[in-house]
């Protein structure tokens, strides 16, 4: 079993963006891979964050049937995980959704 938990921010001078990923595999069994990712604009009249969430899982045998890898490198972590199960989109997509918050003025 493998667990890898990432979180990345980025601050640039017009916005940021946050990932959050969290990502699991139990070898010759299942690959579950969560992510969330925010970004917002500095200066916007409006307070506004896009979200968006996406849970991509699988066994290994739902993936290869899909086209993803059977195993091995493909997984290795968070990162070789979320390229490989995009690829096979929308296959191990379990939930997605696009949010727009708007912040209230404090």
């Amino acid at each position: 079993m493998h667990v890898n938990i990432i979180l990345q921010i980025r601050v640039m001078p017009k916005c940021w963006y946050v990932l959050l990923r969290f990502f699991l595999r139990v070898d010759g069994v299942l690959v579950r891979l969560r992510e969330t990712r925010m970004f917002a604009r500095f200066g916007a009249q409006h307070a506004e964050v896009l979200r968006e969430v996406r849970h991509h899982e699988g066994t290994f045998q739902e993936l290869m049937q899909g086209g993803a890898p059977p195993e091995g490198p493909a997984y290795a972590d968070a990162d070789a995980a979320a390229t490989a199960l995009q690829a096979v989109a929308p296959v191990g997509v379990t939930f997605y959704s696009m949010e727009q918050l708007e912040l209230g003025k404090s």
